[in-house]
């Protein structure tokens, strides 16, 4: 397996829990030479910390605090791969729901998201072989009512995915999409329905593919959505919203 993680310096936002605290596992797994990792508290990424050996480097972060993201990029500058991770959820039928709680996933998953990768640019572009790698979600392809707020912004992050990696490919940064479906996870705890796939793997998985140059990347349950979404969009929304 190609290790492109082995004696760089990497980021990771969202680290304290779920998938970023399992990226950053395995990232250590892979010999790293220093890993940023952001929370909203710091106290939450001690065992992290103490995991690493001096290898993880914890920092404040709050998406929708433009300063908070200044204030970690610069400490963090010297990461040649930037993991996007860090997200939040809001449960409800966008017709129903409290349109600030739709606002707040859209300035958390999508401006927050994009603020990070504008405060890297000035640096990541000058590094050697850097990648960004934004985490969206499979209804970043087609939405679910029971979460339209969280679809929506996750959309509008692959939507920026796009447009980000149309202007740095030319710069000779490698912009990377993940598509993980639902996850046994503390922010999908309600959801009691479906099943869902082991955060530890879809890590992995994600890790894996972006060290074999896979720009788009749909692991675990992702794999088969991102399949349909390829050959029969519309049906896919069907699936989704039974509409």
């Amino acid at each position: 397996m190609n290790n492109i993680y082995e004696s760089r310096d990497v980021f990771v936002s969202g680290g304290s829990r779920g998938l970023g605290s399992n990226l950053v596992k395995q990232l250590l797994a892979r010999g790293v030479n220093r890993l940023y990792v952001t929370a909203r508290r710091l106290r939450s990424l001690d065992e992290l910390v103490e995991l690493g050996e001096g290898k993880v480097i914890p920092l404040c972060m709050e998406l929708t605090d433009i300063e908070s993201i200044k204030a970690a990029v610069y400490e963090a500058k010297s990461a040649s791969i930037v993991i996007n991770n860090a997200g939040d959820l809001h449960f409800g039928n966008v017709l129903t729901m409290q349109m600030e709680e739709i606002k707040h996933d859209m300035m958390v998953n999508h401006f927050g998201t994009l603020q990070v990768i504008r405060a890297f640019y000035p640096y990541i572009k000058h590094l050697n072989s850097p990648r960004i790698v934004n985490v969206l979600s499979i209804v970043s392809l087609a939405s679910k009512a029971g979460i339209g707020g969280y679809a929506t912004s996750k959309a509008a992050a692959f939507s920026a995915t796009q447009a980000i990696r149309g202007t740095l490919s030319k710069e000779g940064v490698k912009v990377h999409a993940a598509f993980p479906g639902g996850m046994d996870t503390d922010m999908l705890a309600p959801v009691t329905s479906e099943d869902k796939d082991d955060p530890a793997v879809i890590a992995e998985e994600i890790l894996d593919q972006v060290a074999n140059d896979v720009l788009d990347i749909y692991p675990g349950h992702g794999k088969g959505v991102g399949a349909l979404w390829k050959t029969d969009p519309r049906q896919l929304e069907r699936q989704f919203t039974g509409a």
